[in-house]
């Protein structure tokens, strides 16, 4: 069995969020991950996924990012999460926090909700923001139905839409990790604070303000930042280090 993008990654999320205790408690069996994973992944994508991804997200319009900002609210606070919304000077990004019982460290995860601005144009399917379902057929990627995720999914299909990994992706990944723990009655190794950037795609402009303003919303162990490049084998990866931006005009 194939376990790619996405099912791969919502596993490795699934390790990475149990920490410690998972690894140690062994609550759930190595051989149960991949089907655990698979079985999230197959409801999420058809469901609360595919309805986050037809949100617009251009950061250049405020209307966008009200409507992505009223979406996250409710969908974290499902999860036990409290939640509050960080104004800047240019957007409005988005805080939450899970507190876990014992855990004796906190994990700060960094993810962004914008998508870059997008030229439906140049997509083939009718909106970028209507997300579809393709396979490979013959060299090239054909629209299939949604009604067949349930039937007989294969990780080798993809999803089509703007932001879909870029960086909606993650967001989902890191709920329904916690989807799969909470059903079995299981708990992070750490207390969760997540950070989500409304406008990385136009550089981030109100972050130095959150950073100098949110000092003890932010304030972390370990920092995670779900974003950057896949690397060339589609496989999940840990970067220690990251570049850079510089800009001149």
């Amino acid at each position: 069995m194939n376990f790619k993008s996405p099912i791969l990654r919502l596993l490795f999320c699934l390790i990475l969020l149990a920490g410690v205790e998972l690894v140690q408690a062994q609550k759930i069996r190595q051989a149960d991950l991949g089907e655990l994973s698979k079985a999230e992944a197959v409801k999420s994508l058809s469901g609360e996924f595919r309805e986050f991804l037809s949100i617009p997200n251009v950061a250049l319009y405020e209307e966008h990012i009200r409507k992505n900002l009223d979406w996250l609210k409710p969908a974290f606070e499902r999860r036990g999460f409290e939640t509050r919304e960080l104004p800047t000077s240019s957007r409005t990004a988005f805080w939450a926090q899970r507190k876990v019982k014992g855990a004796k460290k906190t994990v700060l995860f960094y993810m962004h909700f914008d998508g870059q601005p997008v030229d439906p144009s140049k997509w083939d399917q009718d909106d970028p923001f209507v997300p579809v379902l393709k396979r490979m057929e013959h060299g090239k990627w054909t629209e299939i139905g949604w009604d067949m995720v349930a039937d007989d999914f294969d990780d080798d299909w993809r999803v089509f839409a703007r932001a879909a990994a870029d960086d909606k992706g993650p967001i989902m990944m890191l709920l329904n990790a916690l989807d799969i723990m909470d059903a079995r009655g299981q708990k992070p190794g750490f207390n969760i604070k997540v950070i989500l950037d409304p406008e990385e795609e136009m550089g981030a402009k109100g972050m130095p303000e959150i950073v100098a303003n949110e000092k003890e919303a932010l304030m972390a162990d370990e920092m995670i930042i779900m974003d950057g490049p896949m690397h060339g084998s589609n496989q999940p990866t840990l970067v220690f280090g990251s570049r850079g931006i510089g800009s001149i005009e």
